[in-house]
């Protein structure tokens, strides 16, 4: 196994790898900084938690770092492109580690926050841009800064960019960066799209395909647990009394399930943050670094939190709500078990939920069954506090206020209600897929509108008088 001595860095790099404790390089790490040392382009694949960002961020540093004239104004000679703020702004922390006996300067830009202070930013100076491709591409259109003096492009995680619809922008920003430049194209997983992509944009790439000796899902240990939609909150405020749970991810399928969770479970005096697409960027910020700070125990988020999120020894996640594909699951669980370390995931399983539990065997070819936890106790008694009342969105707008006595469809089963239309007609069994009903016409009686003369057919009724509408600037006849 080869050192990172002798993967040819210079001495600055190695002074901050040891900082940083590294030992060895992982594999990703040994096949990719060679090439991109020799201005290679690189097409690389591999799982979540294997180094991917070291493997980019290590050469560019060492091309661009040495002397420079401090009257000679910077420009950007290295553009990464990242889909989500949290990914950016982790990659951001991690070039600064490892440039921290350099000379260089890195910024990061992302939408959801003003774009005015970034300007400025970009006006005094920049080495190297980190950012999601819709601000960068608004930067650009604004001549904030310009993309003839790059020199590397690195695409992270490019499948989520493709899923979240970055794709147009990420080829608008490549078209107008000059040749030659070196491209990089990092992705856990090959689609059909990023294939053609990577075809589009690279130059004779180098392959690298990494595929662990001991895969991540290996080191999981896995507690599938079936249980009724309505008791999700009740058993996860019972398995959450185990002190054994240091930290714990909860995942939601959406943003008010998110905020709802973690308002209740901030109501049972459990210290907890929110993180998911309707809070401003400030208070995305702040939770992600209350939640790796160790300043509170559990961090409910959405989806949004399962792509290159870095938490350091995360002993927990827990699927409040199940991923609706097999690779959101692949990409929850891997925010546990990260660099060599194991973990646990908590799976809570529905009825309406065991086709994606089915779905998850069969594409990842694990056995989950779920299991009834006989140690638990419904507690009937808990009040759950809801948000349906009032709600402001994320600019400070509050909206709509909701009438009395409604119950949302995912609202809890305590009170005997009749279904809405769009719900499920039955309640399905174990692993049946929840069947909905046709919507039907409602029909009309006109004898019900005329309660005088219910008696009246329908040519008796006084018709409505005939208008015409004429176009303007005709007479009438």
């Amino acid at each position: 196994m080869p050192t990172f001595t002798d993967l040819g860095l210079s001495s600055s790099l190695l002074k901050a790898i040891e900082k940083q404790g590294y030992t060895e390089p992982t594999d990703i790490q040994s096949q990719a900084i060679p090439l991109l040392l020799s201005n290679k382009d690189v097409l690389g694949s591999a799982q979540t938690g294997t180094g991917k960002t070291a493997a980019f961020a290590l050469p560019i540093i060492h091309h661009l770092e040495g002397p420079r004239d401090p009257k000679i104004k910077r420009v950007v000679q290295a553009l990464i492109l990242a889909p989500t703020r949290e990914l950016a702004i982790q990659i951001q922390e991690n070039f600064f580690q490892y440039s921290r006996f350099s000379n260089l300067r890195i910024g990061c830009f992302y939408g959801g926050v003003s774009k005015v202070p970034q300007m400025k930013t970009l006006y005094h100076g920049v080495d190297i841009v980190i950012g999601t491709p819709g601000r960068i591409l608004d930067l650009i259109q604004s001549k904030a800064f310009h993309l003839k003096d790059i020199h590397h492009v690195v695409l992270d995680e490019a499948d989520q960019m493709l899923d979240m619809g970055f794709l147009p922008d990420v080829k608008m920003i490549l078209k107008d960066i000059p040749q030659p430049h070196q491209t990089s194209l990092f992705s856990a997983t090959m689609p059909d799209a990023i294939r053609h992509l990577a075809h589009q944009i690279l130059v004779n790439p180098e392959r690298i395909s990494i595929t662990p000796v001991e895969e991540p899902v290996d080191r999981i240990q896995h507690d599938t647990i079936a249980i009724e939609k309505n008791q999700k909150l009740s058993y996860l405020l019972y398995r959450l009394k185990d002190d054994s749970i240091v930290s714990a991810l909860v995942f939601t399928r959406t943003k008010r399930g998110a905020k709802r969770t973690a308002l209740n479970l901030k109501a049972q005096g459990i210290p907890t943050v929110e993180l998911h697409g309707n809070q401003s960027q400030p208070k995305r910020t702040e939770a992600m670094k209350s939640f790796k700070d160790k300043k509170v125990r559990v961090l409910v988020a959405t989806d949004i939190a399962s792509r290159g999120i870095d938490i350091h020894q995360l002993s927990h996640v827990i699927n409040f709500d199940m991923p609706e594909t097999p690779e959101a699951f692949l990409h929850r669980i891997g925010r546990t078990a990260r660099a060599g370390f194991s973990g646990s995931v908590i799976h809570m399983v529905s009825r309406e939920e065991m086709y994606l539990l089915k779905a998850i065997n069969r594409h990842t070819g694990l056995t989950l069954s779920p299991q009834r936890d006989k140690a638990f106790v419904f507690d009937a008694t808990l009040v759950i506090k809801r948000d349906d009342e009032e709600e402001e969105d994320s600019s400070g707008y509050q909206r709509h206020r909701r009438p009395k006595g409604y119950q949302s469809s995912s609202s809890s089963t305590h009170s005997s209600r009749p279904a809405f239309q769009g719900e499920p007609s039955s309640r399905p069994s174990w692993g049946e897929k929840p069947r909905y009903p046709r919507s039907e016409k409602r029909s009309f009686d006109r004898r019900k509108a005329n309660p005088s003369n219910p008696n009246a057919s329908t040519t008796e009724q006084k018709k409505r008088p005939f208008r015409r509408f004429q176009s303007r600037g005709t007479k009438p006849n």
